[in-house]
């Protein structure tokens, strides 16, 4: 039997974190709702395909949920071979250098394979690379980010295992890297 794999992403907001201000992102080096590739702030940094992807529009509750949160009701569906590679960007804009960046992503997982990429973004040793994965060991799953560059001293692998009875619930993740320390939050909560 096949066992498929798919996922909803609703918007991702990449953007540093150097100082406070009133509106979240108005800093934002890129951010996308997922109703397609394309990146709504400055340059457009779009996101690459890999693998098998879909473009959707939600319905019932969690198209109203969207809608209230300040989203566009829409998402990308992923089968479990595909995932978004945020590759360089525009005129090489994700490229970040520095000691501070924030990834946040909404995902709800209705299936699930072994290793579930999410989003992915490759560096040098002076540019920031990340990963977003759900990855299965045995019975548990884990939400697995990855952030790092020589700035930041090395790789940051943070981790989090999901409570069984919401694998398959949507969930607002947060990772960082504040300058001193990298922090995984999930639905709100400091993991």
């Amino acid at each position: 039997m096949k066992r498929s794999m798919y996922y909803l992403l609703t918007g991702l907001f990449l953007f540093s974190a150097c100082e406070q201000k009133d509106d979240l992102f108005s800093d934002a080096i890129a951010y996308w709702s997922f109703s397609d590739v394309n990146d709504s702030a400055a340059d457009n940094s779009r996101m690459q395909e890999k693998g098998n992807l879909q473009w959707i529009t939600l319905d019932g509750d969690a198209a109203r949920d969207s809608k209230q949160r300040g989203g566009d009701g829409k998402a990308v569906k992923l089968d479990g071979s595909g995932w978004l590679d945020a590759v360089q960007g525009a005129n090489d804009e994700l490229n970040i250098t520095g000691k501070q960046i924030t990834i946040a992503v909404r995902i709800k997982a209705d299936s699930l394979k072994d290793l579930n990429p999410v989003i992915t973004k490759s560096g040098d040793d002076q540019s920031i690379a990340y990963s977003l994965t759900l990855a299965k060991d045995g019975e548990d799953l884990f939400i697995r980010t990855m952030l790092g560059s020589d700035d930041i001293g090395g790789a940051h692998l943070l981790k989090y295992k999901l409570p069984k009875e919401e694998w398959h619930d949507w969930h607002d993740i947060v990772f960082r890297f504040n300058g001193r320390g990298s922090e995984l939050y999930v639905d709100g909560l400091l993991r």
